[in-house]
């Protein structure tokens, strides 16, 4: 028998909602699903592409000037699934990233200025230059931090999957009409 969860249980569901989400900012590999997600579901619509090409005519249809319109528009269709189906993870984590570089910023500004009134008073400045490059290193490293949540062979399995059947039409249109 199907049965709805009480009012305690949703009220439970949406407190859980409400934490924060914390994560580590320089180690996305719990967000990678996202991106073999957004890869194969790119995949889908490349496969679907190619099997228009295939069901719809074969190479015969693409000496139809109209192709020639429509299926470029095609080819960035699982290009645009690939990137906009990980924006809110991008977001999320570009937010972290941001909150932390705004923190590390600060915390620079505020030991720089702690230095220089130690240095005009000519008091000891003790660890306080090394605390700052500590920090610039910290802060560099947060900046090269990556946001979207995949990696080189998702992008390159999704770069080699929209153009090689491109290519392989081009190269059977080129061999139809060189041998023809």
């Amino acid at each position: 028998m199907l049965s709805y969860p009480s009012k305690a249980h949703v009220q439970e569901a949406r407190q859980l909602h409400r934490q924060p989400l914390r994560f580590e900012v320089f180690d996305i590999t719990p967000f990678e699903p996202v991106g073999r997600q957004s890869l194969a579901i790119a995949l889908v619509f490349v496969g679907g592409i190619a099997l228009s090409i295939v069901l719809g005519g074969g190479l015969a249809s693409f000496s139809v000037w109209q192709n020639w319109v429509v299926y470029p528009f095609l080819a960035v269709v699982p290009i645009l699934v690939f990137f906009l189906n990980m924006r809110d993870t991008h977001r999320v984590l570009s937010e972290e990233k941001r909150r932390q570089l705004e923190a590390v910023q600060d915390r620079i500004v505020t030991s720089s200025r702690k230095l220089m009134r130690h240095i005009e008073a000519g008091e000891n400045t003790g660890t306080l230059g090394g605390e700052i490059s500590a920090l610039v290193a910290y802060e560099e490293r947060l900046q090269a931090a990556r946001t979207w949540p995949y990696n080189t062979a998702m992008l390159r399995t999704l770069f080699v999957s929209v153009i090689v059947p491109g290519g392989g039409a081009m190269a059977g249109l080129l061999f139809d009409v060189l041998f023809r």
